[in-house]
Parts: structure tokens; C-alpha cells; sequence
């Protein structure tokens, strides 16, 4: 029922993440066409089995916010790194984000996905955050 019900509205599923436990928010993220209410629940109580089924669900509808959270989210968890990371509705500036916070091996993966065009300015935002932060720190005193 929770799985597949169209009879359950947006704002039940949405009640239902909020009290109920993980099992049951594993469950709602797998639905197809969730939205951005249910799925801001889910990223936000979610554990990360929860968080990578939202992420890895095309047909959920992630609000800024709730992209905001998965790439926080995502700095810990490689596999959710690049689960996020290969949603075609991420939107560019936190995609650079994330892969800003993604390991080197999540980021040679993500970059893999990204369209020719993209990749040599996902390149360039990267090798400039690696030259700023390996640059010698300076002292203001």
C-alpha cells in the first residue's frame, strides 16, 4: 500500500515520513513521482539507505533545499556523492558543490558522466579550489 497507493495524497505520505520510522521511509522514497514536500522529509529524517534510494529515484522531485542537504549529506558518503551527482536535475552550482567535497575517486567518476562541454569548467572550478587550498596560508598579524 505505501509502496504503490494512489489514493495516498502528497500531504499522507508527507505525515507518514514524519512520524513513522525507516523502514517506512525506505519504503515511501522508492515511490515513483514522490515530491518536494515528501522528499524533503525523507532527506532530512532519512538514514542513508533512505537518502540513497530518494537520491537514486529519477522520478522524485528534489526542491533546492533538499539538494542542498543531500550534497551536505553527501561530503560523508561517497555512494551518495554519486548518486546525487548523477541526477540530470542537479542543478550546476551545487553540483560544482559537490564535487568540490567529493573525494578524488567520486570526482573522476562524476566527471566521467558530465557532457563534454561541461567537464572542462567542472576541470577548471577543481583545479582551482586544489590550488587555493594547497596555497601557504597567509599571516595577517
Amino acid at each position: 500500500v505505501l509502496a504503490q497507493s494512489q489514493r495516498l495524497a502528497e500531504l499522507d505520505l508527507v505525515n507518514i515520513a514524519e512520524t513513522k520510522g525507516q523502514a517506512h521511509l525506505f519504503v515511501i522514497s522508492g515511490r515513483n513521482g514522490i515530491g518536494e514536500a515528501v522528499t524533503d522529509v525523507l532527506v532530512r529524517r532519512g538514514d542513508p539507505e533512505v537518502v540513497r534510494n530518494v537520491a537514486d529515484n529519477r522520478s522524485a522531485k528534489l526542491s533546492n533545499g533538499g539538494f542542498t542537504a543531500l550534497v551536505k549529506r553527501a561530503a560523508d558518503d561517497g555512494v551518495l556523492a554519486e548518486k546525487v551527482g548523477l541526477r540530470p536535475d542537479i542543478p550546476p552550482r551545487l553540483f560544482r558543490d559537490l564535487l568540490v567535497r567529493a573525494t578524488a575517486v567520486v570526482q573522476q567518476r562524476l566527471l566521467a558522466t558530465v557532457k563534454p562541454e561541461t567537464q572542462a569548467e567542472v576541470q577548471r572550478v577543481l583545479d582551482k579550489v586544489s590550488r587555493e587550498f594547497n596555497a601557504p596560508s597567509r599571516d595577517f598579524h
